[in-house]
């Protein structure tokens, strides 16, 4: 099969002959399910696709469903089954474990990432949840404060997790914030 490319310069349009010998198949994991896409194999040039990147076998949503599915504390063999499910292609916990770690990344940096000046107020609360680890569910407490800036926007400023509501427990959540730049301010005098 050949096909006739032209190729528009600046200058001049030029006609180039680009010979397709062969395709080769390639599956792809879309939200409509496993596709099967054929890819011609060029023999002077590469075959580019807007819609599917090279060596990718997963489209983006796909991927950030899996990472969607394992933040809401599905464990990763039912990740793996709702995948095979959907999609008709499983996924290693392996490969899970590669996507989540960037997002886990972000979650760190987002907990110790410096605060600014002041909140003219913070709410503080401890809160229970249920936990499972280990296919064992457990009660974990966790740690929140929420600031309200001089414009009236809320923000989550700290969170700490596997934390009792003693007060051990939170002179290190504070600890933790004033170390980030959390400004201790008090009123009335007190």
């Amino acid at each position: 099969m050949i096909f006739s490319v032209l190729a528009v310069t600046s200058v001049r349009v030029v006609s180039v002959r680009v010979i397709v010998r062969v395709h080769y198949e390639r599956r792809v994991t879309a939200k409509a399910g496993r596709l099967t896409v054929k890819i011609p194999k060029l023999k002077q040039a590469r075959f580019l696709s807007k819609i599917i990147d090279r060596y990718r076998r997963r489209e983006e949503s796909v991927d950030e469903a899996l990472i969607s599915m394992y933040l809401a504390c599905v464990c990763t063999r039912r990740v793996d089954d709702i995948g095979r499910a959907l999609w008709d292609t499983g996924t290693a916990p392996s490969t899970l474990s590669k996507k989540i770690k960037p997002v886990y990344e972000q979650i760190e940096q987002w907990r110790v990432r410096p605060l600014p000046a002041s909140y003219p107020y913070v709410f503080m609360d401890g809160v229970w949840h249920k936990r499972s680890r280990g296919g064992a569910i457990e009660g974990v407490g966790v740690l929140v404060a929420i600031g309200v800036d001089g414009t009236g926007h809320r923000e989550v400023i700290g969170v700490r997790e596997g934390m009792k509501e003693d007060s051990a427990s939170w002179n290190m959540f504070l600890s933790s914030m004033i170390e980030r730049g959390f400004a201790r301010r008090t009123s009335g005098g007190r």
